[in-house]
């Protein structure tokens, strides 16, 4: 890894976070749709971008000078900006993930309870949800 440049690192990480991005706004919408199968591929996509993600961050890391802590001046600022762009546009993306998966796991929780419910096998109130959760999902 050491023969990459740091701009190459940095210029392959933006575009993992801007895939990264696309994967996760593709999740969201396939969770909107109810489509499962298109859900689970979107996330071992995901899986798979935060790898490649995290080899690159190590490269970039390599790159501190130990002895000082200080990080080389280089990347292009015009890079760098992109860069912070691409992060923050992921930051917010996550946050909608993270509210729409909790507001999924709700429905799936109160649609358990009605349909056991109707089995007459009501085991606990929608304020209490079970500790344990899975997903399933068949199509």
């Amino acid at each position: 890894m050491t023969s990459v440049s740091t701009a190459t690192l940095a210029g392959d990480y933006l575009s993992v976070l801007q895939a990264l991005s696309e994967e996760i706004d593709e999740a969201m919408s396939a969770l909107a749709r109810n489509s499962c199968s298109d859900f689970q591929e979107h996330v071992a996509r995901q899986e798979s971008l935060c790898n490649e993600m995290n080899y690159l961050v190590q490269g970039l890391v390599a790159r501190i000078d130990s002895s000082t802590g200080a990080i080389p001046q280089l990347l292009d600022p015009q890079l760098a900006t992109r860069i912070r762009d691409a992060q923050t546009q992921l930051q917010r993306l996550n946050r909608c993930y993270a509210g729409l998966l909790a507001s999924s796991s709700r429905t799936v929780a109160a649609l358990s309870a009605l349909c056991r419910t109707s089995l007459d096998q009501f085991q606990f109130s929608t304020t209490e949800l079970p500790k344990q959760q899975t997903w399933s999902c068949e199509v």
